[in-house]
């Protein structure tokens, strides 16, 4: 028999049935260095927010670039509080680009 669910992060499995999932875009403007990008995406991880997207770009000043990142979760979330106070001292501009609620994958089995 199939079953359908909702594709989670989390351990549980989910087999109830959301048509939107909130995402939000984010830009964060980072020193190159070694290191930096890692020493970033830990924070996620600790805060339990799953990235769906992620993209570099050479920043306009010298020695910067840009990361744009979707990830699962809004402002309003506990976990996503957490993480931006988490990032602030580590970024040089970090900047909330779009919230917004979007269809949820299906996970099939």
């Amino acid at each position: 028999a199939e079953s359908i669910g909702v594709y989670s992060s989390s351990n549980s499995h989910d087999t109830s049935l959301t048509s939107e999932t909130p995402r939000t875009s984010m830009l964060m403007e980072l020193t190159d260095r070694v290191g930096v990008l890692h020493d970033v995406l830990k924070y996620f991880w600790k805060n339990d927010v799953n990235i769906s997207r992620i993209e570099s770009r050479p920043a306009q000043k010298r020695h910067k670039f840009d990361f744009f990142v979707d990830f699962h979760g809004q402002r309003s979330d506990a976990n996503i509080q957490r993480l931006l106070e988490d990032l602030r001292p580590m970024t040089d501009q970090l900047l909330i680009l779009d919230e917004k609620e979007v269809s949820a994958p299906l996970l099939i089995n």
